[in-house]
């Protein structure tokens, strides 16, 4: 099973989240290997930067058929000595061959995911726990929302504190609850191609990491933004992009509290910290139907916010697992400019 299959009604909750980090997993790893770093010949115009499937089945010595279907999060059992082959072939160290384990075998997954340790920080990042309750979530908040632009406060006891204090701060700040579009930040093409130029370095850095996420969420939007929540670019899904430029969300938009409230990238620029937000919880109404997670990318010397990564779907396709995906996102980025710029 792969992510962009996650709006479907048929698999919802602990399995297709083990099954969407299982398959990120080993892309991830597969995609950071080269055929010289595994012993095999070099083949010219090679169209991807790391191994094919049928490579590492064969350094595993395994059908290259079982192993997609293993990659691509089939409901199938595998053995110990399966997984044992896998972890040698894509060399990883002790801690990966671990969270292999973990996410393949599903009893050991089962019981890594019952822990309640993490709970209260994973709710700060996402109102989302499992599928089936989204659209739950979905009613509920609006329902708060609706009742704290009518200036009833208590309202904000049903929502995630960080969503709360950024209710606040958007009204103090003068954003429009009634807003539909999104106000533009640049007012030209050239001006936006200014500030793109201005930060050619992190757009260089984010363009393997944006390639490879968008093989793996297929049915999603991909978002750039700069250090003032400036949208720099958008990727994905043409059917997603187009229901999101109707809001005028594109290259040049500004997501900033001030000009659309609540929202994924302004709010986690501000708080430094990754940030889901669902449906209701954006400020602005025209963002009710959708969903958007970002990280915030740091300067990894200096250390200061450089902007944000964003995946952005309709609510109901959200997954508190994509909350990982990006924070991870927003680390590999971290990591390739450290590779441009760090010593």
């Amino acid at each position: 099973m792969t992510i962009n299959r996650l709006g479907t009604d048929d698999d919802f909750g602990d399995e297709t989240q083990r099954r969407v980090e299982l398959r990120a997993f080993l892309i991830e790893r597969r995609s950071g290997l080269t055929p010289a770093d595994v012993g095999l010949p070099h083949t010219p115009h090679r169209r991807v930067t790391g191994l094919r499937r049928e490579e590492v089945a064969e350094l595993a010595g395994i059908s290259t058929d079982w192993y997609r279907r293993f990659e691509s999060g089939r409901p199938i059992r595998v053995s110990t000595v399966f997984l044992t082959r896998v972890a040698e072939a894509l060399r990883l160290d002790g801690t990966e061959r671990l969270n292999l384990f973990r996410l393949a075998i599903r009893e050991l997954y089962e019981i890594d995911f019952a822990r309640d340790d993490d709970a209260p920080l994973l709710q700060l990042a996402t109102p989302v726990r499992h599928g089936t309750a989204i659209e739950a979530i979905a009613r509920d908040v609006w329902s708060a929302r609706t009742a704290f632009l009518t200036g009833n406060h208590h309202a904000l006891t049903n929502v995630r504190p960080r969503i709360g204090r950024s209710w606040k701060r958007s009204v103090a700040l003068g954003a429009d609850p009634s807003r539909i579009n999104i106000p533009p930040m640049v007012d030209s093409a050239d001006a936006l191609e200014k500030r793109r130029y201005a930060r050619h370095m992190f757009l260089h850095a984010a363009q393997p990491v944006l390639t490879r996420l968008r093989s793996i969420l297929e049915r999603y939007a991909l978002v750039l933004a700069d250090e003032e929540s400036c949208v720099l670019e958008v990727a994905g899904d043409a059917k997603t992009l187009r229901v999101m430029s109707q809001l005028n969300f594109q290259p040049g938009c500004d997501l900033r509290e001030s000009a659309w409230g609540t929202n994924a990238i302004g709010t986690s620029i501000f708080d430094q910290r990754t940030l889901q937000v669902v449906g209701g919880e954006h400020f602005c109404a025209g963002g009710a139907d959708f969903a958007c997670t970002a990280a915030p990318i740091r300067d990894p010397i200096m250390h200061q916010i450089m902007g944000a990564i964003d995946v952005t779907c309709y609510f109901t396709m959200v997954r508190a697992e994509i909350v990982s995906i990006v924070n991870q996102a927003a680390l590999e980025i971290e990591e390739q400019l450290y590779a441009y710029t760090g010593s």
